[in-house]
């Protein structure tokens, strides 16, 4: 049940951040071919295990897959980490074209009260999910 209370103010405080703060976007620094972002106004720190972020990514060159019609210039994920399991999920994926237009998205949030099932993916060192992991706690540390 406190799980459920827990996932109920993150999808909260995402539709109120979403329509109150504008987003502050600050790159994460990591080597691959695209530049991604995490949105500092979006953190949600809930306790000390479970946090949430916006973030953004532009793809150079773009991207093509096959549920989505056109080519991906910008991807936003809103992702979820669990930093008791070392696990992260995310729940949103926005894809956007070269003129910012939304091309598609899709919600992955689950209603499951276990946390096995809740965060899927392990965070694994030297990975893109463990740079913003650890951008976000700069932040959340005063460290810009």
């Amino acid at each position: 049940m406190k799980l459920h209370a827990v996932l109920f103010v993150l999808f909260i405080s995402t539709i109120l951040f979403a329509q109150g703060e504008k987003a502050n976007w600050s790159r994460v620094e990591f080597e691959y071919s695209s530049r991604m972002y995490i949105d500092v106004n979006s953190i949600q720190n809930v306790n000390d295990s479970l946090l949430s972020v916006w973030t953004m990514e532009e793809n150079f060159p773009p991207l093509s897959i096959e549920s989505v019609s056109g080519k991906i210039y910008k991807t936003k994920t809103f992702y979820s980490f669990n930093k008791a399991l070392m696990r992260y999920s995310f729940f949103e994926i926005i894809y956007y074209d070269e003129k910012d237009n939304v091309l598609n998205s899709f919600s992955y949030r689950r209603n499951t009260g276990h946390q096995d099932y809740q965060y899927n993916y392990p965070l694994i060192k030297g990975s893109i999910e463990e740079a913003i992991l650890l951008k976000c706690n700069q932040y959340l540390k005063g460290i810009e």
